[in-house]
């Protein structure tokens, strides 16, 4: 199986690194359906298979970004399962936006869809504004 270092391009391993980063998010918010999502364009972007694309992150290199991200998102206050993935929205978009167009317009597409899937999901996990009303008797 390949393993992350097997990308030589920096574009390659900032578009891994993104995934990774993505992955722990959707995760921790338990949005697998959005993780399956999140895999299957990566891997077409990257003309992986999903498989090997899954096993960055098991590998060395992987384990050691999981292990920081799971860190980082340990410390966050208010992290909600909307504002984890609003965050792995604005992560794919930034790709997007940065790296994904030197693979082509086709992929950069992708990427740009995949977000905005992200934000609509994470709309939809706002919790409910609740007013309160007063009854005196």
């Amino acid at each position: 199986m390949p393993s992350s270092s097997d990308h030589n391009t920096d574009k390659e391993r900032r578009l891994i690194g993104v995934f990774i980063y993505s992955h722990v998010r959707l995760r921790r918010a338990d949005e697998h359906f959005l993780n399956i999502h999140l895999t299957s364009a990566f891997a077409a972007v990257l003309e992986i298979e999903e498989q090997d694309l899954e096993f960055q992150l098991e590998d060395k290199e992987g384990l050691e970004m999981v292990h920081a991200e799971e860190d980082k998102l340990a410390k966050w206050k208010g992290g909600t399962k909307s504002t984890l993935v609003r965050s792995a929205a604005e992560l794919v978009e930034d790709v997007a936006r940065d790296t994904v167009g030197e693979f082509g317009v086709w992929e950069q597409e992708v990427m740009f869809q995949l977000a905005e899937t992200m934000y609509g999901v994470a709309r939809g996990l706002k919790s409910p504004k609740v007013d309160y009303i007063t009854i005196d008797d």
